[in-house]
């Protein structure tokens, strides 16, 4: 299994995304922002326990969504702005210790750019689809929005099939959120 670690946006811009993306096809995966890439998360034991004590101490955060850009001709994302997202990557860069030469493979570290991919090339998108939705994106999110990050969200994936959501990992002083529909007594 491979794992990664993200942020998940708020139910309503999930929506926004993948309706923007309709037209074009669906992405491999839902709109998150990743935070620590599947390199060095193989073995949940050795790093789930030290991931969970660290979301114990971070207090939830603010992700601002500021325009549209680009990684090349192959990605279409909203670029995030979020000291303390960047704090966060950091201090789990410290507990799983990724060797450097996988940090520099997945732009970690000092070469980390948080952002939420809108549509990638690996999706089947094409570059001249990318390059047809580049001003409607623009267009769309041409304002800021923001939201409150108060969950680290685990996705994994066994080899050669997509990413699912695996758990979700509240920040601290939170209560997780009711896994049935019952309501949650207290």
């Amino acid at each position: 299994m491979k794992y990664f670690l993200a942020l998940v946006p708020p139910y309503a811009l999930i929506q926004q995304i993948e309706e923007f993306r309709t037209p074009w096809g669906r992405a491999k995966t839902k709109p998150h922002i990743t935070v620590k890439a599947p390199n060095s998360l193989s073995n949940p034991d050795q790093w789930l326990p030290l991931v969970t004590e660290l979301c114990q101490r971070v207090t939830p955060f603010e992700v601002i969504l500021s325009g549209v850009s680009q990684f090349g001709t192959t990605a279409l994302y909203l670029r995030v702005l979020s000291p303390a997202l960047i704090v966060l990557h950091q201090d789990l860069m410290q507990v799983v210790k990724p060797p450097l030469t996988e940090q520099n493979a997945y732009f970690e570290g000092a070469a980390y750019l948080p952002h939420l991919t809108l549509a990638h090339t690996e999706s089947g998108i094409t570059e001249t689809d990318l390059a047809a939705m580049l001003p409607l994106a623009a267009a769309k999110w041409a304002q800021p929005t923001s939201f409150v990050a108060d969950t680290l969200t685990i996705y994994r994936a066994s080899p050669g099939q997509p990413y699912e959501w695996y758990q979700a990992m509240p920040f601290a002083g939170l209560m997780p959120a009711p896994t049935t529909l019952g309501q949650v007594k207290r």
